[in-house]
């Protein structure tokens, strides 16, 4: 029971205590009139009074369950897995959430009251100023991907996506996501690289754990005659020329599983039939697990410094 419920029983008690004292002086027929009244008014205090008891545990109920609920709902926004930062109509953040911080890498009170254009590079300033008007002129999302120089030096890609809310006593705010991209940019970066590496001027052939050839660049054709449809499915003993026996092939793969690679002169053979000296390195390429998954071969035509080593070794030798 809380003070202001003692206060209502103390006034009963007292009340009940006043009106004794006058019931002395009247006649009993009036006396037990009033004493009836008098109970009447008491008990219906006491059924408001328990009412408001009822009403008060209530209260209390779902002012915990709200708070449990706040501190819940923090704690999802503080720590959700992208970060959430409110920005007024200028561009000023006015809340943000512990993971945004984290990805700007300034403490919330670094950041709060800050136009969040200062977190991005100056070279990309006019793409968020273009997106983020735009959203406040179409009252929709807007979504775009920049670099942010995080404060311990490293590049982070985030992908920016503004959300118009509405006007609250004519303030505009702008609900702002930022999910890190970064990993997903750089194995684009590294694919790009990959694929322009892939295409070199060197022969690149690529099988599976079964040697079974996956994929063949153009130099690849050019230099052995077989384009990648009558290359790829197939096992790469088509290319050899025979003077190398299988027990030979059988030790460079040992060795490349040992090794993790092997680079040696063999001797193969193109689509027409001629023979030429290959400069071949096989490379074994294994997943997180350690587990081979494919192997990687680069050939290199040395004819010429084969050619080139004849000639030397013809004008070195003794007439």
């Amino acid at each position: 029971m809380n003070n202001k419920n003692r206060d209502i029983k103390k006034q009963q008690e007292a009340l009940r205590s006043r009106i004794n004292s006058h019931l002395i002086s009247l006649q009993p027929a009036v006396k037990e009139e009033i004493s009836w009244i008098f109970e009447d008014i008491l008990i219906a205090l006491q059924l408001h009074q328990t009412e408001l008891e009822n009403q008060n545990d209530e209260l209390q109920r779902t002012q915990s369950a709200l708070e449990k609920a706040k501190v819940h709902y923090v704690d999802l926004y503080d720590n959700a897995p992208v970060g959430y930062l409110t920005v007024d109509g200028d561009g000023v953040i006015r809340e943000i959430n512990f993971t945004a911080t984290k990805l700007i890498g300034k403490d919330r009170q670094d950041v709060i009251s800050h136009p969040f254009v200062q977190f991005i590079s100056d070279d990309y300033k006019d793409i968020w100023y273009r997106h983020f008007n735009n959203a406040k002129l179409n009252c929709g999302n807007q979504g775009c991907e920049l670099p942010f120089k995080h404060s311990n030096g490293k590049t982070l890609y985030l992908h920016i996506n503004c959300k118009y809310l509405h006007l609250v006593d004519t303030v505009e705010f702008i609900r702002i996501t930022l999910t890190d991209v970064t990993l997903r940019k750089l194995t684009e970066d590294d694919l790009r690289i990959a694929a322009a590496a892939f295409e070199a001027q060197e022969s690149i052939l690529v099988t599976d754990a079964d040697k079974i050839i996956l994929r063949v660049n153009k130099a690849f054709s050019r230099m052995t005659g077989f384009s990648a449809e009558e290359a790829i499915g197939k096992n790469p003993k088509f290319l050899c020329s025979g003077i190398q026996n299988d027990d030979f092939y059988e030790t460079i793969f040992s060795l490349v599983e040992q090794e993790g690679y092997w680079q040696g002169e063999v001797w193969d053979k193109r689509k027409n039939g001629d023979l030429f000296p290959v400069l071949e390195t096989i490379t074994a390429v294994k997943d997180s697990n350690g587990q081979l998954t494919h192997y990687v071969g680069t050939l290199v035509d040395i004819t010429i410094q084969k050619q080139a080593e004849k000639s030397i070794d013809r004008c070195t030798k003794p007439a």
